[in-house]
């Protein structure tokens, strides 16, 4: 922890979780961030967004840094700490595996203490702050571990180490010598204290490496960056809501896009726009499972709006909360002073005519055949198609959900090119060929569009919005999306002009802005590759993925954002969209490569 601030780097982080919820463990032994029972659930720890009043729960040896890894195609969380007396291993995880079939989650936190050497003295501080450190919170020692109480809410921590009362919480001290181990069991809502062979610690834990392991065996992907695509498909589906099959953006909220800046979103809630890139990176890594449930998620949340797509939101609660109240948290100082702290996302009812684009394009992915596709799919992408063809041209917050005026952002009408363009191929598989012509007809009256207003011959270059003259980094997926040709020369205008005015090598920022500048957005720089790749220019596609792939923390996480200067990670951690682009980068340079692309 920097003894200036109490801050801990983004990037100093790993995550464990059990697919309901997750938890930030730093390389010094402390969880710093944890939601129970869900992702967008009232926080317990919250140290990461402010050091004194956030909670936390710390394990730590005097004059040791920590070594955190993951053991092996797992999201079991290693961390060694070593010192002149000894070394300690930290094991942390929240157990959760199939059980008759059925998945089980225990709403658990379990951290193993072992002696691998010598003789080690552990400090541990218990501080649980219930609902975002608002929620008055009474920590008691019992014999066998603490109970935290809050109006509402219950903790338990088990333990066979003593604890003692505290100014806060609760702390404890151990010396453990080479193989001695000791356990620390957090339980969501528990009124009182389980005998700690109860939970059968030693028995989860193995359950939960043979669980992780036989999931990561199923990727079929044997292409160059496996390490960082299996540990990417591994953050992806610790991000899945395992009750309902949605994926959060991020498991945080308010980590600043800019350093001490206003940028701070809440990012626990699903996007549907993340679908189309969420459910390829899955179909083509060999998870059909996650591919099917996600889709039924978006189907979900599509049924009842398909006779009003206008009242489709951007994005939903894991349980498919429409109602994401967006609040500030004015007690807690934010990351490194950065305010407000929000939680909701007043964002949820902007209209982002994308979205539709996204979500067809998704649904021509995730149903291959005619076979596959039923009539309620049918109607939805016939419903949602035909909004698009009714709404195209009405300004909108475009991809960046920016908080201003609405615009005619290039962007959005080009998803809605290829809404209307996968909507066509749809019709023609389903034998529509009268819808399919209509929206044929549409999709070419947008591409004219686009092609005349949303391009400056000037600038030799497509602009952000009508009107404007800047670029924007949304424009690196109008050629994967097949809107245009790589080697148009319009299109080679563009790019020139997004890696020469909103680029720095393979950092690509999202638009030109006043003021403070945030950090480059990694998921641009994956589309960069992909946009080379599609090119033909496969070592520069793949020099391009050596070099962000660089960036990755030391367990092979992203974030949202990089500050290239500091390389340190900017916005909220882990980012699935970050690894969502990661993987399918690095299938598509496989695909060319190995000539399989499909």
């Amino acid at each position: 922890m920097n003894p200036l601030d109490g801050y801990v780097p983004i990037s100093d982080y790993g995550l464990i979780g059990d697919m309901n919820s997750a938890a930030l463990v730093s390389r010094g032994g402390s969880i710093d961030w944890l939601c129970f029972p869900r992702f967008d659930s009232p926080s317990v720890f919250a140290a990461i967004l402010d050091p004194r009043q956030g909670g936390r729960l710390d394990v730590s040896v005097a004059g040791a840094e920590g070594n955190q890894s993951y053991l092996e195609n797992t999201n079991v969380l290693r961390t060694v700490f070593t010192n002149e007396r000894g070394t300690l291993e930290l094991v942390d995880f929240m157990p959760c595996y199939r059980k008759n079939y059925e998945f089980e989650a225990f709403h658990e936190v379990h951290r193993r203490l072992r002696c691998l050497e010598g003789k080690v003295t552990v400090q541990v501080v218990f501080d649980p702050r219930f609902g975002y450190s608002r929620e008055e919170t009474h920590v008691e020692v019992h014999e066998g571990g603490c109970l935290a109480k809050g109006e509402l809410t219950w903790l338990s921590l088990v333990s066979d180490i003593p604890f003692e009362t505290a100014k806060a919480g609760a702390t404890a001290e151990v010396t453990l010598e080479a193989g001695e181990e000791r356990w620390l069991i957090l339980r969501w809502n528990e009124e009182f204290l389980r005998p700690l062979e109860e939970f059968l610690a030693a028995e989860k834990l193995e359950k939960t490496i043979e669980y992780w392991r036989g999931w990561t065996e199923r990727c079929t992907y044997g292409g160059p960056f496996g390490d960082l695509v299996r540990r990417s498909l591994l953050a992806l589906k610790l991000m899945i809501y395992e009750p309902t099959g949605a994926i959060v953006a991020a498991p945080t909220t308010s980590l600043p896009e800019v350093p001490g800046g206003t940028k701070n979103w809440d990012y626990r809630y699903s996007w549907l726009r993340d679908a189309a890139f969420a459910l390829r990176a899955f179909h083509k890594c060999g998870y059909s499972e996650e591919e099917r449930r996600y889709r039924h998620w978006v189907m979900r949340r599509l049924q009842g709006h398909t006779l009003h797509p206008e009242e489709l939101q951007i994005m939903y609660g894991v349980e498919g909360d429409a109602r994401l109240l967006e609040r500030s948290l004015p007690h807690l100082r934010g990351y490194r002073g950065a305010r407000p702290v929000r939680i909701g996302n007043a964002a949820h009812d902007q209209h982002q005519l994308d979205m539709c684009g996204a979500l067809i394009d998704a649904l021509y992915l995730s149903y291959h055949t005619d076979d596959d596709m039923n009539d309620h799919v049918w109607r939805t992408v016939a419903e949602l198609a035909e909004f698009v063809a009714d709404k195209w041209e009405l300004p909108d917050y475009g991809i960046w959900e920016l908080r201003g005026e609405k615009r005619r952002y290039v962007y959005s009408q080009v998803m809605a090119w290829v809404a209307l363009d996968r909507a066509a191929r749809v019709a023609r598989r389903w034998g529509n060929p009268g819808r399919a012509e209509r929206w044929e007809g549409i999709a070419e009256e947008i591409r004219v569009h686009v092609l005349e207003a949303g391009f400056d011959e000037k600038l030799n270059s497509f602009v952000q919005y009508e009107g404007a003259e800047e670029v924007d980094g949304s424009l690196l997926l109008m050629p994967i999306v097949f809107f245009i040709d790589e080697n148009d020369p319009r299109w080679q205008g563009t790019l020139d002009r997004i890696q020469s005015q909103l680029g720095e090598g393979a950092h690509i920022w999202r638009f030109k802005e006043e003021g403070p500048r945030e950090g480059s957005f990694l998921m641009l720089s994956f589309w960069l590759a992909d946009v080379l790749i599609h090119g033909g220019h496969l070592e520069a596609g793949r020099e391009v993925l050596r070099q962000v792939t660089a960036y990755a923390n030391h367990v092979g996480l992203f974030a949202e954002m990089l500050d290239p200067e500091t390389e340190e990670f900017l916005g909220n951690f882990p980012q699935a969209l970050t690894h969502m682009a990661l993987v399918n980068a690095a299938v598509n340079l496989w695909e060319a490569e190995t000539g399989t692309a499909s």
